[in-house]
């Protein structure tokens, strides 16, 4: 049973949805701030591992993207991504990883073998959204 709620962000608009994204962060200011930055995509927040695997694990259809932290506490990223895209394949090529800290040199390896997008905080909403979208088109 997952016991926190779910958070999902929608703009006010009635602009269409370009796509469905999982934002897998754990600081509140950082989710809110990304969901409104992403106000072109329909985000859901997953605010730590367990919580965001249960719901790629659940959820259809798949998410487009999953914005992914590689520091969380219960559940690391780099963790999750690994459970979840070798029982769904579907989503090997789908994570956007987001970090604020240093890399160990193991998750710097693991990343460049995944060949999947990293961005380092801060970073800019532009810089996400072309990364997401870039995911999206070769989905």
């Amino acid at each position: 049973m997952l016991s926190t709620s779910l958070l999902l962000f929608m703009s006010s608009s009635s602009e269409q949805y370009v796509g469905r994204v999982l934002l897998v962060e754990d600081s509140d200011i950082l989710q809110a701030a990304l969901a409104r930055g992403l106000k072109r995509w329909m985000v859901q927040v997953a605010p730590n591992g367990r919580f965001a695997r249960a719901l790629l694990n659940t959820v259809h259809p798949p998410f487009d993207v999953v914005v992914c932290d590689v520091s969380l506490p219960d559940l690391p990223g780099i963790r999750l991504y690994q459970q979840v895209s070798s029982r769904m394949p579907i989503y090997q090529q789908r994570f956007l990883f987001i970090t604020g800290g240093t890399l160990t040199p193991e998750q710097t390896s693991f990343l460049r073998q995944t060949r999947q997008p990293v961005l380092y905080k801060p970073f800019k909403l532009d810089a996400l959204r072309a990364t997401i979208g870039s995911l999206e088109s070769s989905a």
